[in-house]
């Protein structure tokens, strides 16, 4: 996501301490999420619509800078508004890395 606000909001997170709320064996990208949203990793089951878990668009750019510094995948903008549910989100991760 390449755009002023993704490169104001990676900004803005530079500034604050990242914290890895992973537990062993939760993937990164649900760890991320969880952050986000506030959901526990073990609500966040695959059939799960990013909705559902508190994930809105203005969430989805800050998971997308997260993701993007922290696993190395990166989201365009369609790809972002593409992903509906938490399995979604697995897939296109593990593709994308």
């Amino acid at each position: 996501m390449s755009n002023d606000l993704s490169a104001q909001l990676r900004a803005h997170l530079q500034g604050q301490p990242q914290q890895s709320t992973a537990k062993s064996g939760v993937p990164e990208y649900l760890a991320l999420i969880s952050e986000i949203t506030g959901e526990d990793t073990e609500e966040l089951l695959p059939d799960r619509r990013l909705a559902d878990v508190g994930l809105t668009s203005l969430n989805m750019i800050e998971f997308a800078v997260r993701a993007e510094d922290r696993l190395g995948v990166v989201f365009e903008e369609s790809d972002a508004q593409a992903l509906e549910t938490l399995d979604d989100v697995a897939k296109f991760v593990e593709a994308h890395q």
